[in-house]
């Protein structure tokens, strides 16, 4: 009969928690595939080592094996544990089960973590899962280094390099800059029909674009050196649509730019609140049931209201959409 374990005696959630709060947006396998329901690094390495290590060990000595050490702020997610380490569990494992190497089984891995972690400390495992997208992420991220090595990585930056410049061969026409410019994204609002007026409606609950400030010098002598960045939507009743003017300027009072014409609050035009809709040419109001209505009376569609761009490697910019940028958008609308 085996000893009782770790994980039945104790687990200290306190120092986890600070450890799932150092990982919050950090986790390596995020940038591989989104996973809604990924278990943290750190909890998933302490629930191997916890369900493999006998209880008579210490808590101190559990937190070493974990990779922690007393006053070094250590980030487990980002720290694999040493040879020292690994050797020491290695022992225990044969200690308790015989082995020194025991068989991890996860029937549920999902995005992989607990698998990960048990492959970090030389463990066998066995993984798997029922949806296909997380069988082939554990591979990328598990099998496939740990069976081809530094090679493999060679091979990934060779083809990353191929996809991303015939990428950008192909789709140039549809992303198109003007000379010493690079666009970085292009944003977009959901549209209606206005139910009164048949004029096309952007909505946003607000007309923000960037708020970010840099600040220079010290004290009173502190001064903001960078614009705020908002678009104002202009009425066209005539023509039936809403145009958009480029706002920018330093930070006013409270959430606002000030402009030569006073201060602008981008929240003021929101042109939806709470699901429902405000008409800028007619001001009649549109109703949540018509802009969701399963029969699309609303002709639900989009309209480009601002582009981000740099230029060089100078910080990000904003403009109204410009004829070069309508272009792209038209080509690619004829090729879809």
């Amino acid at each position: 009969m085996r000893p009782k374990l770790f994980i039945e005696k104790i687990m200290p959630v306190n120092l986890l928690n600070q450890q799932v709060y150092y990982e919050h947006g950090g986790n390596p396998f995020k940038g591989l595939h989104r996973w809604y329901s990924r278990k943290p690094l750190s909890f998933s390495r302490a629930s191997v080592l916890g369900s493999i290590l006998p209880a008579d060990i210490s808590l101190e000595e559990f937190e070493y094996l974990l990779g922690l050490e007393p006053g070094k702020e250590i980030k487990l997610y980002k720290t694999p544990p040493s040879s020292v380490r690994i050797k020491k569990v290695h022992d225990y494992c044969e200690k308790v089960w015989g082995n020194r190497t025991p068989t991890i089984l996860d029937a549920f891995a999902g995005g992989g973590s607990i698998p990960f972690e048990a492959a970090r400390y030389g463990l066998n495992v066995l993984a798997s899962d029922l949806n296909p997208v997380a069988v082939v992420t554990m591979k990328a991220a598990m099998e496939y280094p740990l069976k081809f090595g530094p090679d493999l990585q060679e091979d990934i930056d060779k083809w990353v390099k191929w996809v991303g410049d015939e990428a950008e061969k192909r789709l140039a026409e549809f992303f198109p800059s003007l000379p010493g410019e690079t666009v970085q994204n292009y944003l977009w609002a959901h549209t209606v029909v206005c139910p009164s007026c048949q004029s096309v409606v952007p909505l946003s609950p607000n007309w923000w674009l960037s708020k970010t400030s840099n600040y220079a010098g010290k004290g009173e002598a502190r001064k903001v050196t960078s614009d705020w960045y908002a678009v104002k939507p202009i009425p066209n009743l005539e023509q039936k649509r809403v145009d958009f003017e480029l706002v920018k300027g330093k930070k006013g009072k409270e959430s606002t730019i000030k402009t030569d014409d006073g201060e602008y609050d981008p929240s003021v035009y929101n042109t939806i609140s709470r699901g429902v809709g405000k008409c800028p040419n007619c001001g009649s109001v549109i109703e949540n049931d018509y802009i969701c209505s399963p029969s699309q009376d609303s002709k639900l569609g989009h309209q480009i209201y601002a582009v981000a761009y740099k230029k060089g490697k100078g910080s990000l910019e904003f403009t109204t959409p410009r004829e070069c940028d309508l272009e792209g958008i038209r080509l690619a609308e004829e090729k879809k």
